[in-house]
């Protein structure tokens, strides 16, 4: 979901250019407190409902069918694809109000261009976001689960979220694994891309459906990776990429409790937007410090929080504490963690590895508007 809150914060909080029509004019008085309440009400509903409508249109490859065929008018999209025209229609529609393709209403056709195939299309672009709906989707099909929780006070087994919500994490996910795990985060760290030319072990942890240890094994064709994960089909889903990948021969996936960390020792333990998850965060890393090699390090990546709740009130920190709710931090409750929801602040991150017995702990990579790095050593 990185990729997809990079864009969301280099897009701000401007408004869509359609929406400009109900822009009060500069002889307009401005609406108070309650009018700007109900815009953004019906702005976060009108969201959600074209989140259902972007699903569908994933689900069922509508984009993947429009990409690269041109202008198409709804019967021959219903055609290309054997779904019933009506519906089509007012899929392309509901599309085409949210600017996710656009219209040309000389011939009453829809177009995906090029710069938004590569948003909801090729999940090997950088840009890709096409996967974000999925998981929103299966977030808000929890809500009845979440309500009861708020009852109890207890968690929800993370297994308890549907398939989709695994699928959208590897498919958000995988973009910013394959361009920028190994040519940004590694090289951050010092020394680091030295040792792992030269070779050893590097070792994932919450490896999900493997991407990380993919693209480090892939940049570094000396080392051995080996992600661990507790639940059981991302392993399953992780083995299968590896092999895909031609790197099954250096690349392994294991299910793991959570806590203790098998083997060792490693060059390089990564620990991506996994430690908010932890049951115990802190013996999770008290664990992977006693698998590092000499000189070996951790690289916490974590979604960037404020120290101050004043300072998050923003579009960015809105989904990720949407996500928190529904998906996050039932989820760390199950497992008996304290439930940092989704990311942590700086102080929190400090304060589990003092705890776990790191003599270094280095913030690097500082400028990054979404995300944390914390470097563990010693």
């Amino acid at each position: 979901a990185a990729a997809a809150f990079a864009a969301l914060h280099s897009a701000g909080c401007k408004r869509h250019p359609q929406d400009q029509a109900s822009a009060p004019s500069s002889s307009t008085p401005p609406p108070g407190k309650a009018e700007q309440l109900v815009e953004r009400v019906y702005q976060h509903n009108t969201g959600a409902a074209m989140v259902g409508a972007a699903y569908i249109g994933d689900k069922l490859g509508l984009f993947k069918s429009m990409a690269g065929a041109g202008p198409l008018t709804a019967d021959q999209l219903a055609a290309r694809t054997g779904f019933a025209p009506r519906y089509v229609l007012e899929w392309l529609r509901a599309m085409a109000s949210s600017g996710y393709v656009e219209y040309q209403a000389a011939a009453a056709a829809f177009l995906l261009p090029p710069e938004h195939a590569s948003v909801l299309v090729d999940e090997k672009s950088p840009v890709f976001a096409g996967g974000v709906s999925q998981g929103t989707v299966a977030d808000i099909m929890m809500t009845t689960r979440v309500m009861a929780a708020f009852r109890t006070g207890k968690g929800i087994p993370y297994g308890d979220y549907p398939p989709d919500t695994f699928e959208s994490i590897e498919r958000s996910s995988r973009p910013e694994f394959l361009h920028q795990i190994a040519q940004q985060w590694i090289p951050a760290i010092a020394g680091m891309t030295e040792r792992l030319q030269a070779g050893g072990a590097a070792a994932d942890l919450g490896s999900g459906a493997g991407h990380a240890s993919i693209a480090i094994a892939r940049a570094f064709p000396k080392v051995r990776a080996v992600g661990f994960e507790p639940y059981a089909p991302s392993v399953v889903r992780a083995r299968r990429n590896a092999k895909e990948a031609g790197l099954d021969d250096r690349v392994r996936f294991d299910t793991f409790d959570g806590l203790h960390v098998p083997g060792g020792p490693y060059q390089l333990i990564t620990v991506n937007y996994a430690l908010h998850h932890a049951g115990d965060p802190a013996g999770l890393l008290r664990s992977a410090r006693g698998a590092l090699a000499p000189g070996g390090a951790v690289l916490v990546a974590e979604y960037r929080r404020s120290e101050r709740l004043e300072e998050d009130i923003n579009t960015i920190r809105q989904l990720c504490y949407a996500y928190g709710l529904l998906e996050c931090l039932p989820s760390a409750l199950a497992e008996g963690g304290p439930g940092f929801g989704t990311g942590m602040t700086e102080s929190d991150a400090r304060r589990l590895a003092q705890q776990a017995g790191f003599s270094q702990f280095t913030r690097v990579l500082p400028d990054d508007p979404i995300r944390s790095f914390f470097v563990l050593r010693g």
